[in-house]
């Protein structure tokens, strides 16, 4: 007999357990006022045994559909099989792998000329450079569920709102001779110095621009009180893996990226 559910609301929020497996049903206010429909995530707490989480996952679904959501999404450390396998045995499907990176011992860095903080002015720019580097490497563009325009759409409002500062702390972009040849976005967290964007032209890539790049957001984070400096990306995106690695960064975790579709394109 299969154990019950306890199932918990806050907010947005609900809770499910089911002895020591433990999971959320996350609504997501930001991505469904921009793709007009309701979505959500799933967050994955404690797993131990399948059976008990498949009837967790079976709960959850089933409230996901009354409550009409069209699209979920769940993140997983790779190491955790066992979730994994039961998404998949319910109909997720893996989008990408996600790299987390971390940087320990930040160092002062000498000033780097021509890197200064982004303007309103500058957004037309910085949209073009993220729609160039995040174009077909994210796990928005791998989803089938959304367009090309609607994956692009979701990198441009972030951007947008990196330069507002309600995505990040602080956007600086590097100039040569007028033209912004990159970008990076940073935003505070505690005692971490999180990466939220970044991209360099296609044009300027080879040339040492998102090293210095990196390394002045990483002077800024220092002089703002930072112990540590993190990044992630999608596991496919080479040409940041790299950079990142040669700036010193390691790796700390990885994640599978899952999709469920229960309404709308992208079913198959």
């Amino acid at each position: 007999m299969l154990d019950s559910v306890r199932v918990k609301r806050i907010t947005d929020e609900t809770s499910f357990e089911v002895a020591d497996e433990k999971a959320k049903l996350i609504y997501l206010p930001f991505d469904s006022g921009l793709f007009l429909r309701k979505m959500g995530k799933i967050e994955v707490i404690s797993v131990k045994e399948k059976g008990r989480f498949d009837n967790l996952l079976d709960s959850l679904l089933e409230l996901a559909k009354i409550e009409e959501y069209s699209h979920l999404t769940a993140r997983v450390d790779s190491e955790k099989l066992v979730a994994a396998n039961s998404l998949e045995s319910h109909g997720f499907r893996i989008m990408a792998d996600y790299i987390y990176f971390m940087k320990p011992a930040l160092v002062h860095n000498d000033p780097i000329m021509g890197i200064i903080e982004a303007k309103d002015d500058d957004l037309s720019d910085l949209i073009e450079i993220t729609i160039e580097g995040f174009e077909h490497r994210t796990r928005f563009h791998f989803d089938p569920y959304f367009s090309i325009e609607e994956a692009n759409q979701m990198y441009i409002e972030w951007v947008k709102n990196s330069v507002k500062k309600k995505a990040a702390d602080v956007v600086f972009v590097y100039k040569e001779n007028q033209e912004i040849m990159g970008y990076v976005a940073g935003k505070i967290k505690g005692e971490d110095g999180h990466v939220v964007l970044f991209a360099v032209r296609e044009k300027h890539q080879g040339k040492g621009v998102g090293g210095k790049l990196l390394k002045f957001m990483e002077h800024w984070f220092i002089e703002s009180g930072c112990k540590r400096m993190t990044v992630g990306t999608e596991s496919v995106n080479y040409g940041a893996l790299n950079v990142y690695q040669k700036c010193g960064f390691k790796i700390t975790r990885s994640q599978f990226t899952f999709h469920y579709v229960l309404s709308g394109r992208g079913i198959i």
